[in-house]
């Protein structure tokens, strides 16, 4: 089984394993549904699927069969919103901290990393 993301959502591996995300959980879930089965089962998702495809909140699964189904597959935010006044803190916090003399000092050091690697030619 193969998984393949296109588009925002964070990618996950799964025939080279990891598997171990929210984002996997979420798709088992829509397998077991996609299956018709009462609880996930492994071994009958590779039977059946040969791969999903995960594009603009739908996630279609393609049978070896040939037929394929989707199925709506939103990855909601994780977190507390910020509020106005967080954001506000942060943007001020991140104009402080890239000051004059710190920008300066970040150009020079990547023109010397620039001058110091040897880029592959074409």
């Amino acid at each position: 089984m193969q998984l393949v993301f296109n588009g925002s959502i964070s990618a996950i591996t799964v025939d080279s394993v990891q598997k171990n995300s929210l984002l996997y959980v979420r798709y088992r879930y829509k397998a077991t549904d996609v299956l018709g089965l009462d609880e996930f089962d492994e071994a009958a998702m590779d039977a059946q699927i040969e791969n999903a495809t995960i594009l603009d909140h739908t996630v279609t699964f393609h049978f070896r069969d040939g037929h394929t189904e989707s199925r709506e597959f939103l990855d909601k935010r994780h977190g507390t919103p910020w509020t106005e006044e967080r954001r506000e803190k942060a943007r001020e916090s991140m104009k402080a901290a890239w000051t004059d003399e710190r920008r300066e000092a970040m150009s020079e050091r990547i023109k010397k990393i620039r001058s110091e690697k040897k880029w592959p030619n074409p």
